[in-house]
């Protein structure tokens, strides 16, 4: 871990220590302004951790979940860790798609539905009687293009986020 340990502790490090320390450790969510220090705070919560829970929460096959918006400060916060695995630090993005990833039959689904969806909105459109020429053509074009992506998204080996 880096120096960020060592800064003085702010009122929100003491808070955050405080509902990390009760009895059923639950979760919580950081909102504060650009620099106001969220990423030392969250630094310190993690270290606070790690310290008594770390080799139980290993042991049982468990890790902490850190989540930020940026990638950012998902980078900062895991230079500042270190390479432990105790620590799942990511963006909201990244982490989401941790958990739907497995999912590749029903991403698939999706995809294909969505694609079907644009296909019959733009038939739809085209079918308006006070469509205009020029978008009745674009709209065909469109129709096309939709229609070969959909032939292309059984093809697709796996979605990659």
């Amino acid at each position: 871990m880096t120096s960020r340990i060592g800064q003085p502790d702010t009122d929100a490090d003491r808070e955050l220590r405080e509902c990390l320390d009760q009895q059923s450790v639950r979760s919580f969510i950081m909102v504060a302004g650009a620099g106001s220090g969220k990423t030392t705070s969250l630094v310190k919560a993690l270290n606070h951790l790690a310290r008594p829970r770390g080799a139980e929460l290993q042991r049982r096959g468990q890790r902490i979940a850190c989540i930020t918006y940026t990638e950012v400060a998902a980078v900062e916060i895991w230079n500042d860790v270190g390479n432990v695995p105790l620590f799942h630090i990511s963006t909201i993005h990244s982490f989401l798609w941790t958990v739907v990833s497995p999912f590749q039959v029903d991403l698939r689904g999706w995809v294909s539905g969505r694609i079907g969806g644009k296909i019959a909105e733009a038939e739809e459109r085209i079918a308006r009687p006070r469509t205009q020429a020029r978008t009745r053509v674009r709209l065909a074009t469109d129709i096309e293009r939709y229609r070969r992506e959909l032939v292309t998204v059984d093809s697709v080996p796996s979605f990659k986020y």
